[in-house]
Formats: C-alpha cells, structure tokens, sequence
C-alpha cells in the first residue's frame, strides 16, 4: 500500500509518501508497518513505524 501524507503547506511542492505493508501474524492480529519519507519542510526525516493489533 502506498500513503501520501497531507501537508500543511503546499507552496513548497515537498509530499510526505510512505509504503506500507500489512500481514496477520500467527496470533491472528494484523501488523502494519511504514517506511516513510518526511517533507523537507518539516526536516527531512526518514524512518520506519510498527503498529500491531491490540
């Protein structure tokens, strides 16, 4: 799946994207994980997010 991130400020022409993926684990909760790029705007940062299904 791909995300793209709304931005409070457009005029930069800078766009948050991530991928992220989704698997049901052996406990039968999901897990999303994204990679993300953030806008040069608000610093550049780059990273990975992991949630799981409480």
């Amino acid at each position: 799946m791909a995300i793209h991130f709304a931005l409070t400020d457009p005029a930069t022409r800078d766009f948050g994207t991530g991928i992220a993926s989704f698997r049901k684990g052996r406990n039968g909760r999901w897990t999303f994980r994204k990679y993300y790029y953030e806008p040069e705007f608000k610093g550049g940062n780059h990273g990975t997010e992991a949630c799981v299904q409480r």
